[in-house]
């Protein structure tokens, strides 16, 4: 089991290095999700068709979560811009219904 972190923001990852979680390795971006095996931990930001198939594969996700007010929405946070937000990772498991199972 390896924990990972994923965020392009700057601010994020200054306020994930004070969480004391170590980490494999720090991703700023991930489209190949292979990478991640069962029982894998990952923080930080996917979407959610990412978040199917690492759930799928026996991977668990904790997104960061972040109550942003709206005079900070759109700029660049820095870590300490994180702590006024209220930052939290929540676990998600998603499961992908197929497009055909949608009734029309």
């Amino acid at each position: 089991m390896a924990h990972y972190f994923i965020s392009r923001h700057i601010g994020a990852v200054q306020w994930f290095k004070q969480q004391g979680i170590e980490i494999k390795q720090h991703y700023p971006h991930c489209s190949d999700i292979s990478i991640f095996k069962k029982d894998d931990v990952v923080y930080g930001n996917l979407p959610i068709h990412l978040v199917a198939i690492l759930t799928k594969h026996g991977a668990r996700y904790f997104n960061l979560v972040l109550d942003v007010p709206s005079q900070l929405r759109g700029k660049e946070l820095t870590g300490a811009d994180f702590e006024k937000c209220n930052p939290r990772f929540i676990e998600y498991k998603v499961i992908a219904k197929n497009t055909m199972d949608v009734v029309k």
